[in-house]
């Protein structure tokens, strides 16, 4: 069996924060995604969650956990692409009406 593994990249572009989630964001790939958030420069955040092949609820939470804390900094955590996988899981959760989406 293959283990899917969860890459995350980051990268600043015009003040803002751009990271990239590529893979199966679960229990293991949750924690560099909060780290990559956290570690973010000043201003807003924007996270591409397009190659997600695979969410579960630790992903989730790592995704809300990262809203939550920009929030309290004055800053925002913008989900600019979602994978289908992702974008269900937003919707079926919730989340999607709490959290800012870019069309």
């Amino acid at each position: 069996m293959v283990e899917q593994i969860c890459t995350v990249d980051a990268v600043i572009v015009d003040e803002r924060t751009c990271i990239t989630v590529r893979g199966e964001l679960d229990a293991m790939g949750a924690p560099d995604v909060q780290a990559a958030i956290a570690s973010a420069a000043p201003g807003n955040v924007e996270l591409d969650l397009r190659d997600v092949t695979f969410i579960d609820s630790s992903g989730l939470a790592s995704v809300i956990e990262g809203h939550l804390r920009l929030t309290a900094q004055q800053r925002r955590l913008v989900l600019v692409d979602r994978s289908p996988v992702v974008q269900r899981l937003l919707d079926l959760s919730g989340v999607s009406n709490h959290i800012d989406l870019d069309p």
